[in-house]
């Protein structure tokens, strides 16, 4: 997961968090059963852009 770009000014001036939505692709691999949720929670925190392996 990755910070999106801000979508407004002040949310870019301010280093505003902007709220991330799992799109239902996304959510049909973070689900599947041998997915550490942990992971998927920290990567989502993170928003780093780099790829994480989540299981």
């Amino acid at each position: 997961m990755h910070n999106p770009l801000s979508t407004t000014e002040a949310q870019f001036q301010g280093g505003e968090i902007v709220p991330i939505t799992l799109t239902q692709p996304v959510q049909a691999v973070t689900s599947q059963s041998d997915v550490d949720q942990n992971v998927v929670e920290q990567a989502i925190q993170n928003r780093s852009g780099m790829p994480v392996r989540l299981n």
